[in-house]
Parts: structure tokens; C-alpha cells; sequence
């Protein structure tokens, strides 16, 4: 029998690999895309709605009766106090609707994506049963993760069948603003110091995968940590620009440096009201080590430990289509 899958974010960088995977697969998915679908989207098994989360009841016509699977991937990554807004009714407020259409067209399980930053520092590589980060957190953007986490516990308190999933930086192809902007940064001399952080690296074909067997496992664990191999900021900037022929990255830059920086472009935002590239919140996760323990998930959904050289080249692909379809165009 055909399995069923709804979908929330399945425009971005992990949702458009997990729809993927899921039709390979053979599943038929259902899609919702706040604006209008891209054109990759047209494809056999397929079918896409437009609507916000934040609006149940248009979430619940667009959700599949008795749903095989509910993976919900849509969210905003800000890390900006000035998008504090944004975030609850993207991360918080969504994650409501979603739940509250789930429960009424009782689907069989919700798979959300979150964050392995949820949890606390920890002298360990992050596991399943690391105490998670105080809901005081400064950082909006976990601060409203948190909250997600908590409404997925209140779900699974009353009936549903829940599971959260916690990578750690993702690394692949369709990636759009995140590590993949490494590439660009290095290929236009913009790359001259790492972070002193160290963290765990995923490969985004692998957290898809893991994905799906959450949502078909007959008893799941509330969470899973999703990690890869462990490696030094420096040691990917460095990787980074040696495969667009770039300058060396050679240094690294002090914690209290880049703070302060992130704390002056944060002054500086107040008064130009525009995001600025560095925030608080983002420092202090690149300053800090975060490594995951995967060990759960490689026994219960068979998750794969990528190498990091793998990953990388998996994104590097990506970027040189990209840019080679950039130039196409001029």
C-alpha cells in the first residue's frame, strides 16, 4: 500500500531532499508551500497547496486524511532579536497550527525538525538525554525551537505519536543560505579567519533518510541526535577555500573578538532596523563546541555517519551547477 506524507517546508534546503527521497520511495506526498511552488515541484506523486501554518484550518484541507507521516520542516533560522516576531509565529505559532490539523485528521505520526543547539554544553558529545537549554536562552531562534519542542511534548501527552529530530549542521545539495555560502565568501576573498568552534557536520541526503524511517519505525524514541564526523571550523574553511583555489585559511578568530563584533553589529542594527550578518546568537554557537552522539539513531533508524570530505563534495557540486547556471544567464 502506498504511504502518505504532508510536508511543511518542502521548498527549502532539507525539505526539497526529503521530498525527494520520499518519492523515490514511492510515497505520496503532499506539499505546503507558503508562496507560489517552484518549478521542480512539478513532478508525478506530487501534489502542492499554498497556505500558511499559521492558519490551521487551511492546514487541515490541505493535509491528507489518516497521513502515513506529518514531517514538518518549515521554520525560520534567524537568529536576529529583530525577527523575535517572525520566529514565534513561524516556529512557535506554526508548529501550533500544524499539531492542532495533525490531531483533527488523525495522522499517524509528526516528524519536526529541530536543532541539535536546543541542548545544553556539554563536557560529552550531545545525546539524546542532554538537558536542553533554559528557556531564557537569549538566542531567539532556539528560544523559539524550545517552545516548538514543548508544544511536540504537549502533543505527544495527549495522544499523538511525535518524534523530533536534532541535527547538527547540515552540509548538501539545494542548500541556499546556509554553509553552502562558505563557497562564496572563499571564491570572493572574503574568507580570512575560522571560528575557534568545533562541531559535528551532517550530510543533508542522510538526515533526510533519517527522516523517513522515524516516521515508519514501529516505536521511535521521542528524539534523535543526527551527527557525522566532528571537525573544527578552521579545518572546514580551510577545506572550503582549497576547493575554489582560494587564499589559505590559515587563522583563527578569538571568542572575544568575534563577540564583540556580533555585539557592534547588533548596536548597529538597532539604529538601521537591518538584519546584520553577524548576530549575538550566532557567535555564540560558533564559538562554541557542539558534537553529536548519533548513536541512537544509527541503531533505530539506521543513520549513516557521512565523512566530512564527502559532504563537502556534495555541496561543492551544487555550488559549481549553480554558479555555472548563474553564468549561463549573464
Amino acid at each position: 500500500m502506498v504511504k502518505t506524507a504532508f510536508v511543511t517546508g518542502a521548498a527549502g534546503f532539507v525539505g526539497r531532499n526529503l521530498v525527494e527521497a520520499l518519492l523515490k520511495d514511492h510515497w505520496s506526498v503532499h506539499a505546503l508551500v507558503r508562496s507560489a511552488a517552484p518549478a521542480w515541484m512539478q513532478q508525478r506523486g506530487l501534489t502542492v497547496r499554498q497556505g500558511t501554518l499559521e492558519d490551521a484550518a487551511s492546514v487541515a484541507a490541505a493535509m491528507p486524511a489518516r497521513a502515513d507521516a506529518v514531517f514538518h520542516l518549515a521554520g525560520n533560522t534567524s537568529m536576529w532579536s529583530g525577527d523575535a516576531q517572525r520566529l514565534l509565529r513561524d516556529n512557535v505559532a506554526a508548529t501550533q497550527g500544524l499539531l492542532d490539523a495533525a490531531h483533527q485528521r488523525q495522522a499517524r505520526r509528526v516528524v519536526m525538525t529541530s536543532t541539535l543547539g536546543v541542548f545544553q554544553d556539554s563536557d560529552r558529545p550531545i545525546h539524546e538525554h542532554t538537558p536542553l537549554q533554559p528557556s531564557t536562552i537569549r538566542n531567539p531562534y532556539l528560544r523559539t525551537k524550545l517552545l516548538a519542542d514543548t508544544l511536540l511534548s504537549q502533543a505527544a501527552h495527549n495522544g499523538l505519536s511525535v518524534v523530533s529530530l536534532h541535527p547538527a549542521h547540515i552540509l548538501g545539495p539545494y542548500d541556499a543560505n546556509g554553509w553552502i555560502g562558505l563557497f562564496d565568501d572563499a571564491a570572493q576573498g572574503k574568507m580570512r579567519a575560522a571560528p575557534r568552534g568545533r562541531a559535528s557536520f551532517c550530510g543533508v541526503s542522510a538526515v533526510a533518510q533519517a527522516h523517513i524511517a522515524a516516521a515508519t519505525h514501529p516505536a521511535p524514541a521521542r528524539r534523535y541526535v543526527l551527527g557525522g564526523e566532528d571537525a573544527s571550523y578552521l579545518q572546514v574553511f580551510a577545506d572550503v577555500a582549497r576547493r575554489v583555489h582560494a587564499k589559505p585559511v590559515a587563522s583563527t578568530m578569538p571568542n572575544s573578538v568575534l563577540t564583540t563584533v556580533a555585539a557592534l553589529a547588533h548596536i548597529g542594527a538597532l539604529f538601521s532596523g537591518k538584519k546584520p550578518s553577524i548576530t549575538p546568537g550566532l557567535a555564540a554557537v560558533l564559538t562554541r563546541t557542539m558534537l553529536a552522539d548519533s548513536r541512537l539513531a544509527q541503531k533505530d533508524l539506521g543513520y549513516p555517519m557521512l565523512g566530512l570530505g564527502d559532504m563537502l563534495d556534495a555541496t561543492q557540486a551544487y555550488w559549481d551547477a549553480r554558479q555555472a547556471s548563474s553564468h549561463s544567464r549573464r
